[in-house]
C-alpha cells in the first residue's frame, strides 16, 4: 500500500522531470515546424519566381510544378506541427498526472 505521507522516491521525480522535458520539447516543435514551413515555402516560391523570370517561354506546367513542390514544404510542416503538438499535450497529462500522483 502506498503511503501518501512518505516523500516520492528519486526515481519518480527524475521520470517527472523527465516527462515534462520531453513535453515541453514536442510543444517547441510544435509552434516552429509549420513556421519554418512558411519560411521554406516562402523561399522556394522565390527561387521558382526568380526561375520562371529566368526563362525565355515559361509554360503553365513548369509554373504549376514550382508552385505544388513549394507548398509541400508548408504541408510537412503542418503535419509535424499538428502530431508534435499532440504528442505534446498527451505527455504532458502523463507528466502532470505523475506528478500529482508522487506528491500525495
Amino acid at each position: 500500500m502506498i503511503n501518501p505521507y512518505e516523500p516520492p522516491s528519486q526515481g519518480s521525480q527524475a521520470k517527472t522531470r523527465g516527462l515534462f522535458f520531453l513535453a515541453v520539447l514536442l510543444l517547441v516543435i510544435a509552434v516552429l515546424t509549420p513556421i519554418l514551413g512558411l519560411a521554406a515555402t516562402v523561399f522556394s516560391m522565390m527561387d521558382s519566381v526568380d526561375s520562371l523570370s529566368q526563362s525565355e517561354s515559361p509554360s503553365p506546367d513548369v509554373v504549376a510544378g514550382s508552385i505544388s513542390s513549394s507548398l509541400m514544404f508548408t504541408v510537412i510542416g503542418l503535419v509535424i506541427g499538428i502530431v508534435a503538438g499532440i504528442c505534446g499535450v498527451i505527455v504532458l497529462r502523463r507528466a502532470r498526472r505523475g506528478a500529482s500522483s508522487s506528491q500525495t
